[in-house]
């Protein structure tokens, strides 16, 4: 299936196996976790390829 007949699920499931588990690379709080910049740093490269786009919103509270 070529990508441009893929849906967005099948969009959203080939960027989760290209991408690899991320190690935690930041310390904060007595918690150890991985940055938002790195998660983005790699989930994007594998995003452009398949022309998906991350358009963050934020709703009120309710």
């Amino acid at each position: 299936m070529t990508e441009a007949n893929m849906n967005i699920y099948q969009k959203l499931a080939k960027i989760r196996k290209q991408v690899e588990v991320m190690k935690r690379d930041a310390k904060g709080f007595n918690y150890t976790y991985t940055t938002e910049e790195s998660i983005l740093a790699k989930v994007t490269v594998q995003m452009d390829k398949l022309h998906l786009s991350l358009i963050p919103s934020i709703f009120p509270d309710r």
